[in-house]
């Protein structure tokens, strides 16, 4: 049989399958390709689309009312509206510094308690606040019956205008409170902390506000007449020498935070310095005075001022001064929250302090002491100071100490050093102490 047609049929087929396949292979890999670049495409729109969410709701702001610029009050004989001499350009409120992005106060990744957590969050170098070492008053209002005024203010004198004033539970907490209506504004409602002796040269006041109408002021008195004052708003904090402008404001509580050594004032509102005057006083301070509602007027809407959590302490001992003559640095402006072990924002400034000290000098090391009053009992207390132990330890290992400078102890209420009979004695006891080892 002849074969050789078969052969050269099949030969010219395989001839011409071999173009085709390469021409399919050809398509094939750009369709491949077609379909690796549609789904990177896709990823890229993803990612995007998930950065701008981010971005968007890390950026938003909550709309605000315009700032209400300050009005005059003729009906309040004892004030006048300040001047501005300086005003600052405007400024954020201090970004807040995570010590370590991987870990929240609740606990790490790993799952960790927050006391064996290395980071924190705290205010960044902006906030320089240290409340003062020894607490002359402290007033929670929590001695003071619900309704009633508090024991260790009084009301009287400068016109208190009839406004309700007493003590209120809300949020959780009680604040002394003042009701103000368009009928009974009358420059406001006066607060004056009763005070036996004049106050030191260096001292500290803190308090909670949470936002009514107009302006808060808070006087400091020399020779029973108004010396320095700071008026205080969600949009500007000014003295009659300086003023700064703040950006809309998103809670609706805010720490007020202000130290004063000799005439010279600096005050802060939350996480941000505001006040920086050299020239505030102009002698020895011997009263404290509130003014609810400052800049009101007739006509002026129904508005409730609120104040909580207010201290009084004097300035301590240089922290290296204290290491050096008694071996241990006391302090109070490491805190937390009643009950949780989680480092405040406002513990930033104490922690820094400590830090640069053991940055100093490398053979330095430290027991990190927790102290607690006595409410709770010992069963809470001294497990609850041994975690905030741990936590004051966590971070400064996190800004990079060794493990091996730094121990940890929880002594709760078992070494007090003031009566916890008092509510100043006991916010003394509240404490964090670092001891040389």
């Amino acid at each position: 049989m002849n074969t050789t047609p078969k052969t050269i049929t099949l030969a010219l087929l395989l001839a011409l399958a071999a173009p085709a396949r390469a021409q399919f292979g050809d398509l094939m890999d750009k369709v491949k390709q077609r379909a690796e670049e549609a789904v990177e495409h896709k990823a890229e729109e993803k990612t995007e689309e998930t950065t701008n969410r981010a971005v968007d709701k890390a950026t938003e702001r909550k709309p605000s009312a315009p700032p209400q610029e300050p009005r005059p009050n003729q009906a309040s004989p004892t004030k006048e509206a300040p001047p501005v001499k300086q005003a600052s350009p405007t400024k954020e409120a201090s970004p807040v510094k995570q010590a370590s992005p991987a870990k929240q106060a609740e606990g790490d990744s790993a799952g960790r308690p927050a006391s064996e957590s290395a980071g924190a969050t705290v205010y960044d170098n902006k906030f320089d606040f240290v409340p003062g070492e020894r607490v002359i008053v402290f007033d929670d209002f929590a001695e003071s019956e619900v309704g009633d005024f508090p024991a260790r203010w009084s009301g009287k004198g400068y016109g208190a205008g009839g406004a309700p004033m007493s003590v209120v539970q809300q949020q959780g907490r009680k604040w002394f409170m003042a009701e103000l209506s368009p009928e009974n504004y009358l420059g406001g409602a006066y607060l004056r902390l009763k005070t036996d002796h004049g106050l030191p040269q260096k001292f500290t006041v803190e308090f909670d506000v949470s936002w009514g109408g107009t302006a808060y002021l808070l006087a400091f008195n020399v020779g029973g007449n108004q010396s320095c004052k700071i008026w205080i708003s969600p949009e500007r904090m000014w003295t009659d020498n300086v003023s700064t402008t703040l950006q809309p404001r998103n809670s609706r509580i805010e720490r007020v935070s202000v130290m004063v050594n000799g005439n010279y004032v600096k005050a802060y509102l939350g996480g941000e310095r505001t006040i920086n005057d050299s020239d505030c006083l102009d002698g020895a301070v011997d009263g404290i005075l509130f003014n609810f509602g400052d800049f009101r007027e007739v006509g002026d809407k129904a508005a409730k001022y609120m104040m909580a959590n207010f201290r009084l302490a004097e300035g301590g001992k240089d922290f290296l001064t204290a290491l050096t003559t008694e071996g241990r640095i006391v302090t109070h402006g490491i805190t937390f929250d009643t009950g949780s072990d989680a480092l405040k924002p406002e513990s930033g400034p104490t922690l820094r302090k400590i830090l640069q000290l053991l940055q100093n000098d490398a053979g330095l090391r430290f027991q990190v002491q927790g102290h607690t009053d006595n409410q709770g009992g010992d069963k809470v207390n001294i497990p609850l100071s041994e975690r905030r132990a741990k936590a004051v330890r966590g971070w400064l290992i996190a800004q990079g100490m060794t493990e091996k400078r730094l121990t940890a102890k929880g002594l709760g209420a078992t070494k007090p050093i003031d009566t916890n009979g008092t509510g100043e004695g006991r916010a003394n006891n509240r404490r964090v102490e670092f001891v040389k080892l």
